[in-house]
């Protein structure tokens, strides 16, 4: 192919923005740098980008100081510099940039420097005062976690409160938790419920797991975990081919059951990928098929290794399940038990049973 035409559209804005941006108007110097940086009518030219961002910035614009903090943050024609990246970043955040303080309160929580969360997350507070809805959910969620501030569950029904309001699912998802757990408030079956119906309607997949849950023994179960496969849980695709496997309140289907796990496997559910080897190996409801089996549990023990390095509990579980039983993985009872001591340093019940059961 030879050269490309520039769209008239973007040779206008370019005009617009290089006219601006001489006259010294903080939007034109913006957006003229997001020209160069991305290309756009222009050769990429980062560092003139940059000096763009670098003088609307010194006029108070947040949109640059954001950039600025992207620009250190992944080294974008200038040497990668974290700690000038959170400065920028909550510069941003304390003129209400949400989505500036939550990339600064990623940068501590991935340990790329050494600040504390409580100035970012006045400035979130700040925004979530404001009326911003996720910013309601996300301090919700500090508060109940006591993650950077002191764990305050009144503080944190308020936050979700506030954006249940406003109808966010998320919201509404984590009031059904608190209500049904008595965490802040007393204990209310009904009312939980109530919240799990509302997010669920609003499209969220796990309040209609958890309404299954609280229907266990009904009909209604099965209406629910249908709800929730239709919302694109493959969490739930495993909990209905478990039933129809096993017959648990409806009849056995074993055709279905697999269906439902190649569903899920297809979506990346490593549980999904588990059941469905297991089911190859045994020739259970399909063909059996030893060699296709082996390739699922090598598929779903490099995805629990990744889960794992993230610091996920339940996949070190399975991961050490998965050594244990050499399914995808060399058997090997030592690393089994190091996976499972490591699930069962951050609470993991099942690794501390399995555990027990490795010592006798």
């Amino acid at each position: 192919m030879g050269e490309r035409k520039v769209p008239l559209r973007v040779t206008r804005e370019l005009a617009r923005w290089r006219r601006l941006a001489a006259q010294g108007d903080p939007r034109g110097q913006v957006n003229l740098g997001l020209h160069y940086a991305r290309g756009e009518g222009v050769r990429v030219d980062r560092r003139r980008a940059n000096r763009l961002y670098r003088l609307a910035a010194a006029q108070g614009n947040a949109v640059a100081m954001h950039n600025l903090g992207f620009v250190y943050a992944n080294g974008r024609g200038v040497q990668r510099d974290d700690d000038k990246a959170y400065d920028w970043y909550l510069r941003a955040a304390r003129l209400g940039d949400r989505d500036a303080c939550y990339r600064a309160l990623d940068l501590i929580e991935e340990k790329r420097v050494q600040q504390r969360q409580r100035a970012a997350l006045a400035c979130l507070r700040t925004i979530a005062a404001a009326g911003d809805v996720d910013a309601q959910v996300t301090y919700g969620v500090h508060c109940f976690e006591g993650n950077g501030v002191r764990r305050d569950w009144p503080q944190a029904l308020h936050w979700y409160g506030l954006a249940a309001a406003a109808g966010d699912p998320h919201a509404l998802f984590n009031l059904g938790h608190m209500h049904r757990n008595g965490q802040g408030v007393r204990a209310d079956r009904d009312a939980a419920m109530a919240f799990y119906r509302r997010a669920a309607a609003r499209g969220h997949a796990r309040s209609a797991e958890w309404l299954a849950r609280c229907h266990e023994g009904t009909r209604r179960e099965f209406v629910w975990w249908r709800r929730a496969i239709a919302l694109g849980s493959t969490d739930a695709m495993w909990s209905l081919a478990l039933r129809y496997r096993h017959g648990m309140r409806c009849r056995t289907d074993l055709m279905k059951c697999v269906a439902l796990l190649r569903r899920g496997a297809g979506k990346g559910n490593l549980a999904c990928t588990c059941f469905l080897a297991q089911c190859l190996a045994s020739g259970t409801g399909v063909q059996r098929n030893p060699r296709a089996a082996r390739a699922l549990y090598v598929k779903a023990a490099a995805g629990y290794a990744a889960d794992a390095a993230r610091g996920d509990q339940w996949a070190m579980f399975q991961l050490g399940s998965l050594y244990r039983d050499g399914k995808g993985v060399p058997k090997h009872l030592g690393r089994a038990r190091s996976w499972w001591r490591k699930a069962e340093a951050l609470g993991c019940r099942e690794a501390k049973q399995e555990l027990a059961r490795s010592r006798r």
